[in-house]
């Protein structure tokens, strides 16, 4: 008979049929340290010093004190880090969850937070989002909108900070993705929408808002997944009103944001992210089903050779965008077909992108459609390739492919975008 894990008693108090948003940041964290213990436990480590957590764990599961489990994870989760400092794409790819028969997953309960776990482990890219990871204002405004008011889709470059935030384990970075997130829904309108001062009409700006929504989402369950959940969460949940009134809105304009964006599949997967995501956060199952019908269109634009369609050619910069929304879905893909398709598309994508990174993490702007060139302008200025953005993507793909050759790519083109820093 197969061996009970010793966390496997959390599992009552988080089944399937568990509605609420606690419960489901319970599953997600116990789904984590799970892994975690087991891999330690095949490979011979010591684990009697949790013990006695473990069964208080236990006493607190049949007590139903969601809040207490929670916070004895935690102690867990350190005990587990103290006894298992390597990095962690170094546990075994069997005990990290499959889809089909080999595809190794962000997901399988523990979301997008492997993606923080590796940073951290990697000096080349804990720099990366260093460097990345944008200023805050005291109101929470970042880029752009700091100087004056823009549009709530620049809020979400607040993602680099909350990444480096969660693996350097500063509450400061996390706040203050907390207050960029603030800033974004105090510029709702009673529509749903966001105000924008860009000269878009509602309707039009609808792309806008997907935009800022699906970073809500992702920020959202990131921290959900953290250490700091207990200390930030709360706040995110107040503004859970506000997202049902976003998400009602847009999914009310589902049809405008398809005409603007069927031949852009980096944004109908930034489309699917907002339905997807906050479907799961607001716990309704319409907003998740039009989240997988863009999923199926984007993956649809995929051709043969690996490219996501971007304005009827292809484009290096933009493929990295697709790759890094794949990865985010296949985290939380609602059916096994669908994942199984996410992780085909995610693999073929690398393939094509990979081939085309040269020894010193250069991209090859030949032939893009978008980038690179003078193709096209945003806010004046051209589109270059967006470095850092396919140097997190080769990282995904790196944990999903269960292939160090990715991640090491990816960090020569991190270290190809500092060259290109220190040289302006």
């Amino acid at each position: 008979m197969r061996r009970r894990s010793l966390l496997y008693l959390l599992l009552p108090a988080t089944s399937a049929h568990a509605a609420t948003p606690g419960q489901a940041t319970v599953t997600a964290r116990y789904e984590r340290v799970r892994q975690q213990y087991e891999a330690l436990r095949r490979a011979g480590t010591d684990l009697s010093s949790l013990a006695d957590p473990i069964q208080e764990v236990r006493q607190a599961v049949r007590s139903g004190d969601l809040q207490k489990v929670n916070a004895l994870l935690d102690g867990i989760e350190t005990g587990l880090a103290v006894l298992a400092p390597g990095r962690p794409a170094e546990v075994p790819a069997s005990l990290l969850g499959e889809t089909s028969d080999q595809t190794v997953l962000l997901g399988g309960g523990d979301g997008e937070y492997r993606i923080v776990q590796a940073i951290r482990a990697s000096p080349t890219y804990l720099k990366l989002v260093t460097a990345r990871a944008p200023r805050i204002a005291p109101d929470g405004a970042v880029g752009r909108n700091i100087e004056r008011f823009s549009d709530v889709a620049a809020q979400r470059d607040t993602i680099w900070l909350l990444l480096r935030g969660l693996a350097t384990g500063s509450a400061e970075d996390v706040d203050a993705t907390v207050r960029s997130l603030r800033f974004g829904f105090a510029r709702q309108t009673d529509r749903g929408n966001f105000a924008n001062q860009r000269g878009a009409s509602d309707r039009k700006a609808v792309g806008v808002d997907a935009f800022f929504l699906q970073a809500f989402g992702r920020m959202y369950l990131l921290i959900a997944e953290s250490p700091f959940h207990a200390q930030f969460l709360p706040a995110l949940d107040a503004l859970k009103p506000r997202l049902a009134r976003a998400m009602a809105w847009l999914a009310a304009n589902r049809d405008e944001l398809t005409r603007q964006d069927r031949h852009a599949t980096n944004r109908l997967f930034f489309d699917a992210l907002a339905f997807t995501l906050n479907g799961e956060i607001l716990d309704d199952p319409s907003l998740r089903a039009v989240g997988a019908s863009f999923t199926e269109a984007g993956l649809d634009n995929q051709r043969d050779d690996g490219t996501y369609n971007e304005h009827n050619g292809f484009d290096t910069s933009y493929q990295a965008v697709s790759t890094l929304n794949v990865a985010g879905l296949l985290a939380h893909a609602p059916t096994p077909r669908l994942r199984a398709r996410l992780a085909e598309s995610l693999r073929r994508a690398i393939a094509w992108e990979r081939a085309r990174v040269s020894v010193d993490g250069r991209i090859e702007v030949r032939g893009n459609a978008r980038t690179g060139l003078g193709q096209e302008q945003f806010l004046g200025k051209a589109k270059d390739v967006n470095y850092a953005e396919v140097a997190l993507a080769f990282l995904y793909a790196a944990i999903i492919e269960d292939d160090p050759g990715l991640e090491r790519q990816g960090e020569s083109v991190a270290r190809y975008l500092e060259t290109r820093r220190t040289a302006h």
